[in-house]
């Protein structure tokens, strides 16, 4: 940039890498895109910019020059020599580590070599590293070392270590080890889940999955704040959803959600003032918080909705459902009898109520009503939940292509017959219950692009004959004398319900 100012042509263009072109000494091709690119990207003169800027940016230099010097006189690294002696104590102990394989995460790649290069010196030569750089080419080579819903005959153990940065937080399954290290944490700390989730997986063969993070110094603590930021995010998830693990700290709090809808959107700072304000409620007013714990199920009251600001309720139901097996959600019953869910934050404000505020004396006649339309809608909720055992972001890449196809058939075919196969169909793909139906869909559909057949209802005959025939799809309904599924359709339990007039 001081090169630019002072051959007095200096590049501001966003959406081009300016440096790529320089290194290679190429301006005349850098000029010319960034004329016909335009917009963001401008060449400037020298005078365009504050007099100030340039001794800044020379200051700059100096500061970073200075830094660099400083850190050529340290010659070691206490976190790597940690990581090393934990490698050798603590991470492939039998007691931790069923496979004797780990995944190693952190979120550079320069971090990746650095490790990966230092592990193999110290004797730990089957590893890899991946990045963004070489995931497609090796994803073949890291199935068959790490996935565990691989055929066991496919199985190889070339590799016990995987160096990984966020590129494999999710897509590919390595629940063959049952050990993650989060080497450094993300400021974004949904990661932190995303990386579990591909040890902590349906197939795994331990019992526990074990995760060992590197926090921060304490005097980076204090500058950046990283670990607490961290653990209030998490938390809000953990009270949102129920989880029953901790995930990067023991200070976390996990056992059954509290009143939370089954939908956590972006509300995640008001969920954390409402989380915020109710642990300081009980810390303060353990003998009210007790009382209220002690309201039996099904409390209900009417209210005036004129004292509720924060959304239209008048001539409305808001009630919180669950039942054993699913962690509840709230719903608000309008006027015409439609039902709506509401997310946690969305029903909070409605229920929150000045503590001066009294109940009307009696429930509206449309009360029962509107509680009983949600806990219709409850019922076939949960039952359409409980048959899609997985949500998309757990399938495979071979299936979503696959389900990327099929949904829009299903609904476009005119023969019944034919639009019930392809509707099982999609409901075993989400069920997993037949491991090569992807991958004999997904052979056919490429060969059916290749035969260029385009109509629709030949395509799916031909799909039907030389795929879907074989396979005999269990019945789809849940089974009336499973014990798990009686307790998820067990009669929903009415927690709680408002009526407002």
């Amino acid at each position: 940039m001081i090169k630019m100012f002072e051959d007095d042509k200096v590049y501001v263009a966003p959406d081009i890498d300016v440096n790529k072109y320089l290194d290679e000494g190429d301006e005349e091709g850098l000029e010319a895109k960034i004329n016909s690119k335009g917009g963001n990207n401008q060449i400037y003169q020298s005078k365009d910019f504050k007099e100030t800027f340039i001794p800044l940016l020379k200051l700059d230099r100096k500061m970073v020059a200075d830094l660099v010097d400083a850190w050529k006189g340290i010659d070691y690294d206490p976190k790597l020599e940690k990581f090393l002696l934990e490698l050798k104590t603590t991470f492939l102990k039998k007691s931790a580590n069923l496979s004797g394989k780990l995944v190693i995460f952190t979120e550079s790649k320069e971090t990746m070599d650095y490790i990966e290069k230092a592990t193999n010196e110290a004797g730990f030569t089957k590893t890899i590293g991946i990045s963004a750089n070489n995931r497609k080419e090796k994803e073949k080579t890291i199935r068959l070392n790490f996935d565990a819903n691989q055929d066991k005959d496919e199985w190889q153990n070339d590799l016990d270590f995987i160096f990984t940065t966020e590129v494999l937080a999710e897509g590919i399954n390595l629940h063959r080890s049952n050990v993650i290290i989060n080497y450094d944490v993300p400021w974004n700390s949904t990661r932190l889940m995303q990386r579990i989730g591909r040890v902590n997986r349906i197939g795994t063969e331990a019992k526990e999955i074990n995760v060992f993070n590197f926090y921060p110094s304490d005097k980076s603590e204090n500058q950046i704040k990283l670990t607490q930021t961290a653990i209030k995010k998490l938390q809000a998830f953990h009270s949102a959803f129920g989880e029953d693990s901790q995930i990067y700290s023991q200070l976390e709090e996990v056992g059954e959600a509290g009143l939370y809808g089954s939908k956590l959107k972006e509300e995640i700072n008001e969920t954390l003032l409402f989380l915020q304000e109710l642990r300081s409620f009980k810390k303060d007013n353990k003998k009210h918080f007790d009382a209220i714990v002690k309201i039996p199920q099904k409390a209900r009251l009417a209210r005036n909705a004129e004292n509720v600001k924060t959304n239209s309720v008048t001539n409305c139901s808001v009630t919180y459902l669950k039942s054993e097996g699913h962690p509840g959600v709230f719903y608000k019953i309008d006027e015409s009898g439609i039902v709506h869910e509401l997310n946690f934050v969305e029903a909070a404000k409605i229920f929150k109520a000045n503590e001066k505020e009294e109940a009307l004396k009696d429930l509206p006649e449309f009360h029962h009503e509107q509680v009983n339309k949600a806990t219709e809608h409850f019922k076939t909720v949960v039952k359409v939940s409980e048959n899609q055992k997985v949500t998309k972001s757990q399938l495979s890449a071979i299936e979503k292509r696959v389900l990327s196809v099929l949904p829009t058939y299903a609904a476009q075919v005119k023969d019944t017959f034919y639009k019930q196969i392809l509707q099982r169909t999609i409901d075993e793909l989400y069920k997993g219950s037949h491991r090569k139906l992807p991958n004999n869909i997904d052979a056919f559909i490429k060969k059916a692009k290749q035969e260029k057949i385009n109509d629709l209802e030949i395509w799916v005959d031909k799909l039907y004959k030389e795929v879907l025939a074989e396979y005999k799809f269990s019945d789809t309904e849940p089974d009336s004398n499973n014990a798990k599924v009686k307790k998820i359709f067990a009669k929903p339990q009415i927690v709680i319900s408002e009526s407002f007039v």
